[in-house]
């Protein structure tokens, strides 16, 4: 991932995530920005994803979002701080822990996910 010279992440402009995972609905990547980048809590759906709770994922997901499960493996994999997901633990931490400590910009974030 490109460092700018200040050494903070670089990522292309206006929404790399729509580019490369145009599976993943819009709605779910606002809810996933606001987690990563805001501390708030999403839906159930994306909470059991976070959760790495597959039954839950599958109870809860609609035919849209089962069928880019990939997508969110990828995206959570390669894009989002490992703190934020994996475990009902790591989201909680994730929750309470707020903004301030985050690995990347609040702004960083927000260009990719839009």
């Amino acid at each position: 991932m490109p460092k700018t010279p200040s050494g903070a992440h670089h990522y292309p402009p206006e929404s790399y995530a729509t580019a490369h995972y145009p599976d993943i609905p819009g709605r779910m990547r606002e809810a996933l920005a606001r987690y990563v980048c805001l501390h708030i809590q999403p839906g159930h759906f994306l909470m059991a994803l976070l959760a790495n709770d597959f039954m839950e994922v599958m109870a809860r997901g609609d035919s849209e979002n089962i069928a880019a499960l990939r997508s969110y493996a990828n995206l959570l994999y390669n894009h989002v701080p490992v703190e934020c997901y994996g475990s009902r633990e790591q989201v909680k931490a994730w929750l309470k822990r707020g903004s301030e400590s985050s690995a990347m910009s609040s702004t960083a974030r927000r260009e990719f996910f839009f």
